[in-house]
């Protein structure tokens, strides 16, 4: 990332202050602006749908009941494994795509599950929210896979001293959609907050040949919404500290993205 100039923090604040939506969890979602937001900036942020405090109830059941002992291989799972809780640790680059090197703790929490930290009320108010941006029914792949896609409802874990995801396209979830005439975006919750929970590193997105930080102006409980034909990634989380692996210190977000249904 060396040789792409970030974008000055001024010029950051600017962009993410005009596409910043103030919501209302009673009014629709505005869709239009949203889509205008991601043709003109790659990025935008939900404001107002899910509280700090929600979010902090969540992030205390997670510490609690966290163990590394439950990390799995990064690679190898079925697709049965992901479609129930399963928890994973993946660690460089994984074949055969995206071809991109990461360090991130993957916790599948799929609905038809166990509720383990209480998110699940969150990822139906997510699931909502993405499914008014595709046009869809509310309740689409909510409970279960439909038209061959399922709802991958996980929390992402970015380890302090050492997280990261290399810049990238989501080329899985544009392959999923493509045929179905779906809209291409990822739409992620903040479930910790840049300058509190680590100092350094966090979301990214590349616009015009600039490196974009997309969190230093999040708060918890934001849903940040971006085109995945972007380039964007996670920049390394706190690396001026040791790696801990052992607790859930670091960046953690929460996704509800549509994958291909192979088990059927």
């Amino acid at each position: 990332m060396s040789k792409i100039e970030p974008l000055p923090q001024a010029e950051c604040q600017r962009l993410f202050q005009e596409h910043l939506y103030q919501l209302d969890p009673t009014q629709p979602v505005p869709v239009q602006s949203i889509a205008s937001s991601l043709e003109t900036a790659g990025v935008c942020c939900l404001r107002g749908l899910v509280t700090a405090a929600e979010v902090t109830g969540v992030r205390e059941r997670f510490r609690d009941q966290f163990s590394r002992d439950d990390d799995r291989p990064g690679v190898g799972e079925s697709q049965g494994d992901v479609q129930r809780n399963f928890q994973k640790l993946r660690v460089g680059i994984s074949p055969p795509k995206p071809m991109n090197s990461r360090l991130v703790r993957t916790i599948y929490n799929p609905l038809w599950d166990e509720d383990l930290f209480g998110m699940h009320a969150l990822f139906r108010r997510m699931i909502r929210v993405r499914n008014a941006l595709l046009g869809a029914a509310e309740d689409f792949a909510l409970t279960q896979p439909e038209q061959g896609l399922w709802t991958a409802a996980r929390l992402q874990h970015y380890p302090r001293g050492g997280g990261f995801m290399s810049a990238h396209r989501d080329e899985l979830i544009i392959d999923a959609t493509a045929d179905r005439g779906l809209d291409h975006f990822q739409l992620l919750l903040m479930l910790s907050q840049k300058g509190v929970d680590y100092q350094r590193g966090g979301g990214f997105t590349i616009r015009d040949e600039r490196f974009v930080d997309t969190e230093q102006f999040c708060e918890l409980g934001d849903m940040v919404v971006y085109d995945s034909r972007s380039v964007h990634g996670v920049d390394t989380i706190d690396p001026q500290e040791m790696l801990d692996l052992e607790t859930t210190s670091g960046r953690l977000v929460a996704f509800v993205t549509l994958y291909r249904d192979l088990t059927g």
